[in-house]
Parts: C-alpha cells; structure tokens; sequence
C-alpha cells in the first residue's frame, strides 16, 4: 500500500517537473497592447421607457403630457425596452395602440396594470 502511495507522488512530481520545464521554454511575444477609444456618441439609456397610461387614456412620461406622435418620435427603430404603467380603468385602445407603436420599433413591452379590486389602506 505504502509503494503504491510513493508511486503516485513521484508520477505527480514528475508531471510538475516536464510542466515547468516547458513553460520555461516559451519565449514571451512582443504583442501590441489593445488600445481602447472612448465613444463619442453616448446613444440611450439601457434603461426601459416608462409611461403611465391614465383612466381617461392619457399618456404620461415622467411629469409631462405625451401624446402619440411624440411617442412615435420618442421610440427610436432598433430594439428598446418599454414598460407601461396603466390604471384598471385605462381604455384597452391606449394600451393596444402604445403596444403596437413599440412593436413596430422592435422595442419589448411590458404592461403593469393596477388591480380593480385592490384595497386602499
């Protein structure tokens, strides 16, 4: 048992030995350093694009009024991320017309509806 272990040991050393010998025979490479340039055009945020959708189906991004062309213009075409905030009593037509717009941009929409029958505290 005890030859057996001792075997083992000097296979291992013996490993470790021809590894180190040949790393020690790989001569290093003079190879140019990548050089990094910083982006002049920043681009979006990777942030989503909140809105809040109202009762009466007003849209709402941040404090200001939005209507349907300023998001049109808003929502550039190439891909984005979209999360809509709607009241329970929001028009269905809103949320469809928001949702399409954004679809039409490749941009992914998420919908957050308020529940009816939440309880106020």
């Amino acid at each position: 048992m005890r030859g057996f272990l001792i075997l083992r040991l000097v296979d291992i050393m013996l490993l470790l030995l021809l590894s180190m010998m040949a790393a020690a025979s790989i001569t290093p490479m003079d190879a140019p350093m990548p050089i990094t340039h910083e982006l002049v055009d920043q681009g979006r945020l990777p942030g989503p694009l909140n809105i809040a959708v109202t009762p009466d189906g007003t849209l709402h991004l941040e404090s200001r009024v939005l209507t349907l062309p300023e998001l049109m213009d808003l929502i550039h075409p190439g891909g984005g991320h979209l999360v809509l905030y709607a009241s329970a009593e929001a028009p269905a037509s809103s949320l469809i017309e928001v949702a399409r717009i954004a679809r039409a941009a490749q941009w992914r929409t998420a919908f957050v509806v308020e529940r009816r029958d939440r309880a106020d505290p």
